[in-house]
């Protein structure tokens, strides 16, 4: 599988990330009500069967997908390590 550099440039490849590490990020996100709410309403692109439509919310800011674009950003995004160091005193 292809790496994505750039999370605005390769949606299709980042759905695919999705689908392969959502097993590994769902306990984190599965208290988000949102995501929850959106994950079912997405739509394959007619156009573009490997990607989902894009649905803009409205003017009240109500709907869009914008949390399923949070987690397909979380996944693509390249994990840090954590360091852990003792502080010293002066």
């Amino acid at each position: 599988m292809q790496k994505c550099s750039h999370p605005d440039t390769y949606r299709n490849k980042q759905w695919e990330y999705v689908n392969v590490k959502l097993r590994a990020v769902w306990d984190g996100i599965r208290r988000c009500g949102r995501l929850i709410e959106t994950l079912p309403t997405l739509q394959h692109d007619p156009n573009r069967p490997e990607d989902v439509l894009k649905v803009d919310a409205d003017e009240d800011g109500v709907g869009g997908d914008d949390c399923a674009d949070c987690l397909r950003y979380l996944v693509a995004t390249k994990s840090r390590a954590v360091v852990q160091r003792k502080l010293r005193g002066l």
